[in-house]
């Protein structure tokens, strides 16, 4: 995982993004996926960096146009 703090510079951020691409060895962008928990930081910043998105929305709050979105993890096991 990637923690801003050591990055600096954090999510939406590109440089946050570009860090964590070049630290994988730049894969290609249609095979990273952003999951997170948070719209502002992690969906946006994975929308805006061009990544497929899954939205982790446990607590079945609004809707975001995310690629994917899911309420618990073993959901995630379906996508994959």
């Amino acid at each position: 995982f990637f923690l801003s703090q050591t990055i600096g510079a954090s999510k939406p951020k590109k440089e946050f993004f570009d860090y964590c691409f070049s630290a994988l060895g730049n894969p290609d962008k249609k095979a990273v996926m952003m999951l997170g928990d948070r719209i502002t930081s992690d969906m946006v910043g994975g929308k805006e960096y061009g990544i497929i998105t899954c939205w982790f929305d446990r607590r079945r709050e609004e809707d975001f146009p995310s690629d994917y979105k899911i309420h618990s993890l073993k959901e995630l096991k379906e996508i994959l």
